[in-house]
């Protein structure tokens, strides 16, 4: 059965165009790891449709299946359709059908609208039945606290509470597997009817085991959101016990030992990847074997600044002198944008420092020679050359490299000895 048309109406009713204009992708992840089940969902939609991110339709399952475990309905629907469309997930319209059945049944009027009618029996199809129940030990009929019940084919997964209570929420009529594990007991397998009555309990037996308090292990693997290959260098760690920690192997395998019995909560992190947790039973004496997925979540790095530097400029010391001496420097970057038409153009912004023009364009300090008292001239250098009339202008700007300027006791030591008044050094493109 086709129905492309409602998949339009879907994509159109929750995520407006200017959603993913307006907001970065790394605001969406954050808000989805900080608990947003909308925008776990929209960010969903972002990696199906490319919209604002490169397009991805297994990150696109994974977050559908989030948003959907956590309570955003829609995210329920989105799922239903990848899982009918065989989009970024092995085909199953079982699976379909089911997810649709659920966000039906919670209020989501679209996925009542793929739902078939047929599946829950006409009219029922629109229906809700709120389920919940009590867990208890089957000897004594006592409340049994922190055990897992599970719905598999609605994806309802939920722990009983002090009072051994469990709230399923709102489930479709029809018959469906249930699943129920705690520690010191056997697991109990069945069917849920619903609607049947509105409450129900679930009675365990105590497993006999040799030592109840005798240490539990957990063998697991992680693996990419592909499935196709094992994760490496995933953090494992056990919540609410102390040094329980390892890394996945490089084929995403790993082991916990000696774990405390009870009810476990593992939380896996790699740098590049969303977090995720799994709640599980650890029963005294036995193993438990895990696998779990892994979404890639994309990071923003700080921007890296790259600067090429001259070799020549490198070989001659200019960088060495810039960092260390009190003159000044113009790179080639800066003669472009200055644009000077004459080299003496550049002096005229070095302090105390002016040009005198006459039978040659020599650069002067503002300070009197030692000599006489008269005009303090800068010495030119070319390329380490110096020359003897220290005329500036006879190279044009064009051929420059880089040129320094130093005045007095600022004026490195190796072109001091001739002349303390301080030097012009130029460095042409020829030269380098």
């Amino acid at each position: 059965m086709t129905r492309s048309w409602l998949f339009v109406v879907v994509l159109l009713t929750v995520l407006p165009r200017p959603v993913a204009s307006q907001v970065t992708e790394r605001l969406y992840q954050q808000a989805c790891d900080d608990g947003d089940m909308i925008a776990c969902n929209i960010f969903g939609l972002m990696y199906e449709t490319g919209e604002g991110v490169r397009r991805d339709l297994a990150r696109a399952v994974g977050l559908y299946q989030r948003a959907c475990e956590g309570g955003a309905l829609v995210g329920c629907t989105n799922l239903g359709l990848m899982y009918e469309a065989g989009a970024g997930v092995t085909q199953d319209s079982a699976r379909a059908v089911g997810l649709y059945q659920v966000a039906c049944e919670g209020g989501e009027m679209l996925g009542c609208g793929l739902a078939p009618v047929e599946q829950t029996g006409g009219a029922a199809a629109a229906e809700r039945f709120v389920k919940s129940g009590r867990v208890g030990d089957a000897e004594t009929g006592g409340a049994l606290s922190e055990a897992i019940v599970e719905v598999p084919d609605l994806g309802i997964r939920v722990i009983s509470d002090a009072d051994g209570r469990i709230e399923l929420g709102t489930l479709p009529a029809g018959r469906h597997s249930l699943r129920a594990e705690r520690v010191g007991y056997g697991v109990v397998e069945g069917e849920l009817d619903v609607p049947g009555n509105a409450d129900f309990l679930i009675l365990l037996n105590r497993a006999e085991v040799d030592d109840p308090l005798a240490p539990g292990r957990i063998n697991g693997r992680i693996m990419d959101e592909g499935g196709n290959r094992g994760l490496a260098d995933v953090d494992i760690t056990l919540l609410g016990q102390t040094q329980v920690r390892t890394l996945s192997n490089r084929q995403g395998r790993f082991n916990l030992r000696d774990l405390q019995p009870g009810l476990a909560e593992l939380r896996f992190t790699r740098l590049g990847y969303a977090p995720r947790t799994a709640t599980l039973i650890v029963q005294p004496g036995s193993t438990v074997d895990l696998s779990a997925t892994m979404f890639t979540q994309p990071i923003e790095l700080e921007a890296i600044e790259v600067t090429v530097r001259s070799s020549y400029l490198e070989r001659n010391g200019f960088y060495r002198r810039a960092r260390r001496s009190w003159g000044r420097q113009f790179t080639r970057k800066d003669l472009d944008t200055i644009d000077p038409m004459f080299v003496s153009d550049l002096l005229w912004r070095v302090p105390g420092v002016t040009v005198r023009f006459g039978s040659s364009v020599q650069a002067v300090s503002r300070r009197s020679s030692g000599v006489g008292r008269g005009p303090c001239v800068l010495s030119v250098y070319v390329d380490g050359v110096p020359m003897f009339d220290s005329h500036l202008d006879w190279i044009q700007p064009e051929g420059l490299e880089a040129v320094e300027v130093y005045r007095g006791l600022n004026t490195p030591i190796e072109y001091r000895f001739f002349n303390s008044c301080g030097v012009v050094l130029l460095w042409t493109r020829r030269g380098g």
